[in-house]
């Protein structure tokens, strides 16, 4: 009778572990992650509401009261974990009406927990990259996770 209870308990944990730690993965990516593009500082934040922020230099694209030429706009992004490699796009939105402005096609790898490698394009235009290229300094960028 006893070891039927520690089963029951071991079984309990395991399927606990196993949700809670699939579930978990696919939220890795929220949180600020920065790194050095061409000698710039750059930050990316991705919020659990899907709202990003991204920063190079004196640059900020998205945040509160965000504006492109007098317009409000807002800075979201779409990840897909189901995809290889993960499929993570930054889409520029005009904020009243949700009309799609840009969307800028990136995919990521998770080197280690708080380290993101991230190859996007900046031409709104272009393909999505299929694979990662070390010698793509121009559209590739080696993030570290800084806070969650």
């Amino acid at each position: 009778m006893r070891e039927l209870k520690v089963i029951k308990l071991a079984l309990i944990l395991i399927i606990a572990t196993l949700f809670f730690g699939c579930s978990n993965s696919n939220q890795k990516h929220i949180g600020e992650w920065t790194g050095t593009d061409k000698g710039e500082k750059g930050s990316l934040i991705l919020n659990e509401g899907n709202s990003a922020v991204f920063v190079i230099g004196n640059q900020v694209l998205g945040g509160k009261n965000f504006e492109i030429n007098g317009v409000k706009a807002s800075l979201e992004y779409e990840i897909d974990y189901s995809k290889n490699p993960i499929w993570l796009d930054l889409v520029l939105y005009e904020k009243e009406q949700k009309i799609e402005k840009g969307r800028m096609r990136g995919i990521v790898r998770f080197l280690t927990d708080t380290k993101m490698e991230y190859r996007v394009s900046f031409n709104p235009f272009s393909d999505r990259f299929t694979k990662f290229d070390s010698e793509d300094k121009e559209n590739t960028i080696v993030l570290d996770k800084m806070s969650k």
